[in-house]
């Protein structure tokens, strides 16, 4: 399996993940079930990873990959089809997601956008890192 589709498979899983999650939201009135999410997608991380043959050092390079691609393509379509903003943070005191705790405490209440661009620039260096490496 070549990196690009690597990268299209997580991207895939976590667009699923937020559509089946806004809908749990949005028609069902359910909270979703962050263990099972995390849980599920570090199976499908490792899968992916087991596929590549990757070194220790990629391997992990491909973790924190898959951790920041969670982040934008996960909560951002999440938001969008609850009809949130594509910064939204929660508003919740305390919010029930544990990441969504620590955010608040890193960036702020206000800090959607520096959420984001912390996460695009992870992604962006997380790939120069497993091309390069």
């Amino acid at each position: 399996m070549n990196l690009g589709l690597a990268i299209m498979i997580l991207i895939g899983f976590n667009v699923c993940n937020a559509f089946i999650d806004a809908y749990k939201i949005t028609v069902l009135h359910r909270e979703i079930r962050h263990a099972i999410n995390l849980t599920a997608y570090l199976v499908i991380v490792w899968i992916v990873l087991h596929f590549l043959d990757y070194d220790a050092t990629r391997s992990i390079s491909f973790y924190f990959f898959g951790f920041f691609i969670r982040q934008i393509t996960f909560d951002i379509p999440l938001n969008w089809r609850r009809g949130l903003s594509t910064f939204y943070v929660s508003t919740a005191n305390p919010p029930k997601a544990v990441w969504d705790r620590i955010e608040i405490w890193i960036f702020g209440k206000d800090s959607g956008r520096k959420q984001v661009e912390f996460y695009l620039a992870g992604s962006a260096l997380s790939v120069l890192l497993l091309i390069f490496l």
